[in-house]
């Protein structure tokens, strides 16, 4: 609670090991005698308060095993007395303070974050001189997600690094399903004209000359390649409805022909990621079925009607 700050004499405050929630106050700021702040092991959320940069005979900060995120406050340079330093296991990202003039500092631990080499490439060799500095592994990037394409398209696989790269000493290199893709070293990778054998799981490890054994990894990105939609498909699209589109929460997809067979229904987002799918048999009568999408937010997406040797696509557009 904020009503810790009245507690002006601590000089150490340890609320380790509990299930604590919440925010940190920033009303600890007040405790200007403490030397040492233990939080660690709780599931406090939000961002550290730069208020805590007024504890200037701070020498232990202990803030490991929570959800913190953000970055952490520049401020902290000035906390000369800081002895050990405990981030790890948390969601912090951004460029790291240059703790490298802190006198005293003997432990800094960071693994297990959000940060990538440029947070930290400048002061590396500094820390590593510490008595303890650990920041590896940190915790993959970007989003998993599904890309689904027809054959002969040409996909561009992203990733953060794209337009965020952080350093020249960076390397990259893209893999496919475990296997590292010959010249397929930028931080983007295009497939161009794709084929069937082109569908499989990649991701993209980063590398940096400077700051040594932290390899960076992306999450998986799923390619998903179909055959190119031909006659049939653009009569099977003629015979395709959904209704009502917009929708409140649930679509109506009918089909009006002799299609007999197993019916895929997927839906994405616009970043390619699936977010339901559906089977079904058809019969080869006139089919309709309701899919309901109460717990799917507010959005475009797109859907795709797959059948034995083909799809169709529709948007959709939901507004509950």
């Amino acid at each position: 609670p904020s009503e810790l700050g009245n507690l002006v004499d601590l000089i150490a405050l340890y609320f380790y090991k509990n299930q604590l929630t919440g925010n940190i106050p920033s009303e600890l700021g007040n405790l200007t005698k403490v030397i040492e702040l233990r939080f660690f092991d709780n599931q406090l959320t939000g961002t550290i308060p730069v208020e805590l940069s007024k504890l200037t005979e701070l020498k232990t900060l202990s803030f490991n095993n929570n959800q913190l995120s953000g970055e952490i406050p520049t401020e902290f340079e000035g906390l000369m007395n800081l002895e050990n330093i405990y981030l790890y296991r948390n969601k912090f990202s951004g460029k790291l303070p240059n703790f490298s003039g802190l006198p005293n500092l003997k432990l800094l631990k960071i693994e297990n974050n959000n940060f990538i080499f440029g947070d930290f490439e400048d002061q590396f060799n500094q820390y590593n001189s510490l008595d303890t500095f650990t920041y590896s592994p940190q915790d993959k990037f970007d989003e998993e997600s599904i890309l689904t394409h027809e054959e002969g398209e040409n996909i561009t696989l992203t990733s953060f690094f794209a337009s965020n790269p952080s350093s020249p000493n960076n390397s990259y290199q893209w893999y496919k399903d475990g296997n590292a893709i010959s010249g397929a070293t930028s931080a983007n990778y295009m497939i161009t004209d794709a084929k069937e054998t082109d569908a499989g799981d990649y991701i993209l490890k980063v590398n940096n000359s400077v700051v040594t054994n932290l390899e960076l990894e992306r999450n998986k990105l799923t390619v998903e390649i179909s055959e190119k939609a031909g006659n049939e498909d653009l009569v099977f699209d003629k015979d395709v409805s959904l209704f009502p589109n917009p929708s409140q929460g649930a679509i109506n997809l009918k089909i009006n022909n002799n299609y007999s067979g197993k019916l895929t229904v997927e839906v994405y987002d616009l970043l390619g990621k699936s977010i339901l799918k559906k089977e079904y048999d058809k019969n080869g009568q006139d089919f309709i079925q309701r899919i309901n999408f109460t717990n799917i937010s507010n959005g475009i997406y797109l859907m795709k009607i797959k059948k034995d040797n083909g799809f169709v696509s529709r948007r959709i557009i939901l507004s509950k």
